[in-house]
């Protein structure tokens, strides 16, 4: 009876132990499934062997952190190699990240942190010198946990919360993705920059389509970030809120392999956009500076009959120089009389609507991708709200038709202190009010 159990045990070692698909170079390969612990290779107090390739997987549940530590750490010879892989699920590790070779081997290499599945860690020796090898502590935590509970939109289907910092999604994970879906994912990044890298898009151009909207609190705002059909690689998502929400949906006919995305969640250190918008943040409340009244300086009206007013709007004290535009239509150059826009601008142009819907349409659109930015804020009487209808927005591709149903559009440009570019041009109307309505 006991041998019986011991060889049931032993069997289910190795079950286990081949769910992980080692690359076929590995000559050794050991799985870890404990929670923690230390390796050290090799394990006697001689040197490695020349022409080793060893494999080691630390397995980890998907959604928890998967930590390599470094304790000791002895090689040498250019061609002796250190290198991690983030793993997903029985998969192949995702893709090798070298972290040492013998030739910088003075250092500890930095620690790593993978949430997807576990880790892969590989070391490759040559035909030269040994060395005494390394030692390692593993980990497997729990992630941390979105300090609220998003409200998904009743039009999701399916949904799924990311709240760890660092991941990827393909969706589907295999095969092709189904008609008439509506699947939304909410990536948790609170009060941090959260940045969505395509990878590839491969969905029926024209029916079938991925949306990514801005999320503040618990909730996703109205005005997406992108909308994207077809073959074609959007460029990164950048969002600095809350977090976004990703809605994937698809019509009754042609389907196809789907997406698939690296994302992260992190600090904005030194950010070439000062957050406007953070809620946590007291000066994000765009504090009133002084009301004054200024008459367009740029961008002619197109209408016949000139400006409609003139008005009074508190412009932020961010704002180093403050435009009021008034007209009932009109364009806008920036900066006018080409060139390059400047280093360190925060520009604002009020495009003042009274009672009407204001539409701002882009013409064209090239600032430094990632560091300089435009926002726009909807403004009620004379005061600008601190939610965005346009989130931060920079690259080459056209920002979405901005529209505000109040009394006007705040729009604020930002640059950073090095690299310039053309800047923007659009378009601005006003349009309805012949009735009353309410304040939104």
């Amino acid at each position: 009876m006991i041998l019986k159990l011991f060889l049931i045990f032993l069997l289910s070692i190795g079950a286990h132990a081949q769910g992980f698909n080692f690359p076929s170079r590995c000559k050794v390969r050991r799985t870890f499934e404990a929670a923690n612990g230390i390796l050290k290779y090799p394990e006697g107090d001689g040197n490695y062997a020349n022409h080793d390739h060893a494999c080691f997987f630390f397995s980890c549940p998907a959604g928890k952190r998967s930590t390599l530590t470094w304790r000791a750490f002895d090689i040498a010879g250019s061609e002796t190699i250190i290198s991690v892989s983030p793993v997903k699920g029985d998969d192949n590790a995702r893709y090798s990240e070298i972290l040492r070779t013998g030739d910088d081997s003075d250092s500890l290499p930095p620690d790593s942190s993978f949430y997807e599945g576990g880790t892969l860690l590989s070391f490759i020796s040559r035909d030269h010198e040994t060395a005494k090898g390394f030692e390692v502590e593993w980990g497997c935590q729990e992630p941390p946990s979105c300090p609220f509970e998003f409200n998904f939109p009743t039009s999701c289907l399916t949904t799924s919360t990311l709240n760890i910092p660092i991941g990827r999604v393909t969706h589907p994970e295999r095969g092709f993705y189904s008609n008439s879906e509506s699947a939304c994912f909410f990536f948790c990044c609170p009060g941090k920059r959260l940045t969505l890298e395509w990878l590839y898009t491969r969905i029926e151009t024209g029916w079938d389509f991925i949306t990514v909207f801005p999320v503040k609190g618990n909730t996703a705002l109205p005005n997406h970030v992108l909308r994207h059909t077809g073959f074609s690689r959007p460029a990164n998502t950048v969002v600095d809120m809350d977090g976004v929400l990703l809605h994937f949906t698809s019509d009754d006919k042609v389907t196809n392999q789907g997406f698939r995305l690296d994302w992260t969640c992190e600090e904005i250190e030194g950010q070439p956009l000062d957050n406007f918008v953070t809620p946590e943040d007291s000066s994000s409340t765009f504090p009133a500076g002084e009301p004054f009244t200024m008459t367009p300086v740029i961008g002619e009206p197109i209408d016949e009959e000139g400006p409609v007013s003139h008005v009074e709007f508190n412009f932020p004290q961010k704002c180093k120089t403050g435009t009021i535009l008034d007209g009932q239509t009109g364009t806008l150059n920036y900066p006018n009389g080409g060139g390059n826009y400047s280093n360190s601008e925060v520009v604002c142009f009020f495009f003042s609507c009274p009672g009407m819907d204001a539409t701002l349409t882009w013409r064209s659109f090239d600032t430094e991708r990632y560091f300089d930015h435009v926002l726009a804020f909807p403004v009620s009487s004379s005061t600008a709200g601190t939610t965005p209808v346009l989130p931060p927005h920079s690259g080459n591709s056209l920002p979405l038709n901005t529209v505000v149903e109040q009394d006007g559009i705040l729009l604020v440009f930002k640059s950073d202190r090095t690299i310039t570019s053309k800047g923007f041009e659009l378009e601005w109307m006003c349009s309805g009010g012949d009735e009353p309505r309410d304040s939104l």
